[in-house]
């Protein structure tokens, strides 16, 4: 169990909170600021976590 998650979580709940935790915090995921307008990278973590998070879904 990661320490965001807890016993009533689904796995899904789960691994939408570990890719907002992670995203909050990885420096690649926050976005450049050009002007007024956001430019983001290529995170493999986050993708990872997002395509976790989906799957999960797909499994609930």
């Amino acid at each position: 169990m990661t320490r965001l998650q807890t016993a009533a979580q689904t796995p899904a709940q789960a691994a939408l909170i570990a890719l907002g935790d992670h995203s909050f915090n990885c420096p690649v995921c926050r976005p450049e600021w050009k002007g007024d307008v956001p430019v983001h990278q290529e995170c493999a973590e986050a993708d990872q976590l997002y395509r976790l998070y989906r799957a999960e879904v797909r499994a609930s």
